[in-house]
């Protein structure tokens, strides 16, 4: 039993063949699972962005959930069903277990392993493991969406740029002459 543990449960961004981020959750395990039996046994909620008002206590906006103790069953009442979806591995047996995921950003998430999950050599997972992620906010990002174009002396004399969670751009242009 002992021998088989989750190492380290991270979220992190990873770039698709349309170069744009996805949410990506990566379970490391101590020996190699399979991914598909990884996702039979493991279950995601939202947590709520707020905490709420219990025991008198004053609700709290924008609460980033600390612990596994916090999250009570009042609180998984209200938190939301996450639809992880399998990143198929190169491999059979690994220790590296993708997902892809879409979250709100700046929110946490409750990650639950079942106990009786088996590793190669009939290695099982002892006892229930469950973390709480931080959804991270997408990076920032600009980048001019074409490459190689030339603008025109007249026209629209616009520059496409591709711009994520910037909320202000400032760029000079200059004229190359032909013969510098």
């Amino acid at each position: 039993y002992e021998a088989f543990a989750i190492n380290s449960v991270a979220m992190t961004f990873v770039r698709n063949e349309k170069f744009e981020p996805e949410q990506i959750i990566v379970i490391n395990t101590k020996i190699a699972a399979k991914s598909e039996d990884v996702a039979s046994q493991l279950k995601a909620v939202l947590l709520p962005g707020d905490k709420p008002a219990f025991d008198g206590q004053q609700p709290i906006k924008n609460y980033r959930w600390q612990s596994i103790s916090e999250v009570t069953s009042a609180v998984l009442n209200l938190s939301t069903p996450m639809e992880l979806k399998l990143v198929p591995s190169e491999d059979e047996w690994t220790k590296t277990h993708t997902f892809k995921i879409q979250s709100e950003p700046n929110r946490d998430l409750l990650l639950a392993i079942s106990a009786g999950l088996k590793a190669i050599g009939g290695y099982e997972l002892k006892d229930k493991y469950e973390s709480i992620v931080h959804v991270e906010n997408y990076p920032q990002e600009i980048s001019i969406m074409s490459q190689g174009s030339i603008l025109t002396l007249s026209g629209d004399l616009k520059l496409p740029l591709l711009a994520r969670n910037v909320s202000q751009v400032e760029y000079k242009l200059h004229r190359v002459i032909p013969d510098q």
